[in-house]
C-alpha cells in the first residue's frame, strides 16, 4: 500500500515538474479552475497523510531513546525527528498587576517587556475624523501593504 503511494507521489511530482507555466495564460478558464481544484485537493489530503507520517516517525524516534533521530529512505533522502520540548509563555489570564506588586523592579529580570501596536480595523475611518494636526502623524506611522485577492476552492 505505502509503495503505491510513493509511486503515485513520484509520478505526480514528475508531471507537475513538466508543466509549462506560460500555458496558464492561454488555457481556458474552466481548465484553470479544474487544475486549481485538483491541486488544492492534493495539498489538503497530502497534509493529512503527512501528519500521519510525522506521528509514526515521532513514535519510532521515541522508541529509540532521547535526542534527535535521523531516518533514511531507500532513495537516500532522510528526515530528522527532534525531541519534544516545552515553551514557556505568560498565561493570557494572569494578573500582571499582581506580578508587578510582588516582583517590583525585578520583573524585567524574569520577563522581556514587549509592547506592540496595531492599527484598529477602522483606522482609516478614525484618521479621516481626526483633527488635521493628528492626521499627518497618524498616516506617517503606518504602511499600506497590498494584499492579493483570495481564491478559495471548495469540495
Amino acid at each position: 500500500m505505502i509503495a503505491g503511494w510513493i509511486l503515485a507521489a513520484r509520478q505526480a511530482l514528475v508531471l507537475i515538474s513538466q508543466t509549462q507555466p506560460e500555458a496558464m495564460a492561454t488555457a481556458p478558464q474552466q481548465d484553470v479552475v479544474a487544475l486549481g481544484q485538483r491541486l488544492w485537493w492534493i495539498i489538503k489530503h497530502s497534509d493529512q497523510i503527512l501528519e500521519r507520517v510525522k506521528a509514526r516517525l515521532r513514535v519510532d524516534a521515541a522508541a529509540l531513546g532521547e535526542g534527535a533521530q535521523r531516518f533514511e529512505s531507500p532513495d537516500g533522502t532522510h528526515c530528522m525527528v527532534h525531541p519534544e520540548t516545552t515553551a514557556v509563555e505568560v498565561r493570557k489570564d494572569f494578573d500582571l498587576g499582581k506580578l508587578r506588586l510582588v516582583l517590583g523592579d525585578r520583573l524585567e529580570d524574569y520577563f522581556k517587556v514587549v509592547t506592540t501596536y496595531q492599527p484598529r480595523k477602522d483606522f482609516r475611518e478614525l484618521v479621516a475624523k481626526a483633527p488635521p494636526e493628528h492626521q499627518a502623524v497618524l498616516l506617517e506611522s503606518v504602511t499600506l501593504i497590498p494584499r492579493q485577492s483570495r481564491v478559495v476552492f471548495k469540495d
